[in-house]
């Protein structure tokens, strides 16, 4: 039991590593190299041959792109078909929705580098406020809240700082809005999200691992849980229950 946990605590560190060198202080300034790799990836996507220049990214014809967002058609996540068309230098080009461009950088960017170099060509090319808030949550932050109640807590002390410096940057260079929540606040919130549906649901799947219901005669105050929490082992005390109900109980 103790190497198993010795293990899962292995696994959850590399993972939380990864997940900080993915997106290191090398991506804001090596553009070139993720203007070219991304660019192949688009051009892959695209089903051609031929070289993509990052200057024209926004006169890109609506005939090159058909093959690409054709597979679109059939994703109900896509309700809304990029429809507006404009003339642009005497030829017929499609303005495409956040949306439609969210899901060709997902396949595009598959490294932090390309993903900044993406972020930073959008906006280059006029994507600004909530929409470029969206495309940056959805191409960064959600790596970083994917599945975190399970290992948030395993990250030290110091890979909380990167992560957050991380998100400091991405306000810096107008990615995100600057009143956008820190690392902190975004796993308490997730944790107290996941916490409320298992409470509320007795189908969860996580619902019986949750401690017994502590009973008592008093009723004096409105307490912050009705569980009851016991002393367990290091490894056991980071786990997602038990470490929620000790920082509500705070």
């Amino acid at each position: 039991m103790r190497l198993g946990s010795t293990l899962k605590a292995a696994a959850i560190t590399k993972y939380i590593n990864k997940l900080i060198i993915n997106f290191n202080s090398k991506t804001f300034t090596n553009s070139k190299r993720g203007s070219k790799a991304m660019w192949e990836q688009v051009n892959k996507i695209r089903g051609s041959e031929k070289s993509l220049n990052t200057s024209t990214v926004q006169h890109i014809d609506a005939n090159t792109l058909n093959a690409h967002f054709a597979s679109m058609s059939t994703d109900q996540s896509y309700k809304i078909p990029p429809t507006k068309a404009t003339a642009i230098n005497s030829h017929q080009h499609q303005q495409f929705t956040p949306y439609s461009v969210l899901h060709m950088l997902t396949k595009a960017c598959p490294s932090g580098f390309q993903t900044f170099h993406a972020l930073k060509t959008l906006r280059s090319h006029g994507l600004r406020g909530v929409k470029l808030f969206d495309i940056t949550e959805s191409l960064i932050i959600s790596r970083i809240k994917y599945a975190a109640p399970s290992w948030s807590s395993f990250a030290t002390q110091q890979q909380l700082q990167q992560l957050q410096s991380l998100i400091k940057k991405l306000i810096r260079f107008n990615y995100l809005p600057a009143s956008y929540p820190t690392i902190t606040q975004i796993f308490n919130t997730l944790d107290s999200r996941l916490f409320k549906k298992i409470e509320n649901n007795n189908n969860h799947v996580i619902h019986p691992l949750l401690p017994p219901i502590k009973t008592t005669i008093h009723n004096l105050r409105q307490r912050k849980h009705k569980y009851q929490v016991v002393a367990q082992s290091t490894y056991q005390e980071k786990t997602f229950i038990t470490r929620h109900l000790k920082h509500i109980s705070t």
